[in-house]
C-alpha cells in the first residue's frame, strides 16, 4: 500500500493480520488513512512488537512504550532509548 492511499488490495499488512489470526495471536492493527484517525487511538502503554507496513507520515514522531520492539522496513523511526528498531533491509 502507498503512503496515502486507502487501497488495501494487495497489502503486506492485510497479509501479516491473517497469518497472526490463523495462528491465534492477538494483535491490533491501526491505519490512519484507512480508519480516518489523525492520531494513534490506545497507543500501548506496556512493552509491544509495532510492524510499521505502510509510510504514512502520522507515524513519525510516535513514542513507544520501553522495552518495546518496532519493526520499520521504512525507515521512519528514529532511535529511542529502551526500544529496539529493526530497519529490515537498512543498516
Amino acid at each position: 500500500m502507498a503512503p496515502g492511499s486507502k487501497i488495501e488490495d494487495g497489502a503486506p499488512a492485510k497479509l501479516l493480520c491473517r497469518h497472526l489470526s490463523d495462528l491465534g495471536v492477538r494483535y491490533t492493527s491501526y491505519d490512519p488513512v484507512v480508519y480516518g484517525h489523525d492520531t494513534f487511538r490506545g497507543m500501548p502503554t506496556v512493552p509491544s512488537v509495532f510492524v510499521l507496513a505502510v509510510p504514512h507520515e502520522q507515524f513519525l514522531g510516535l513514542t513507544y512504550p520501553p522495552g518495546s520492539v518496532v519493526v520499520d522496513p521504512h525507515g521512519l523511526v528514529k532511535d529511542q532509548d529502551g526500544i529496539t528498531v529493526i530497519r529490515v533491509g537498512r543498516r
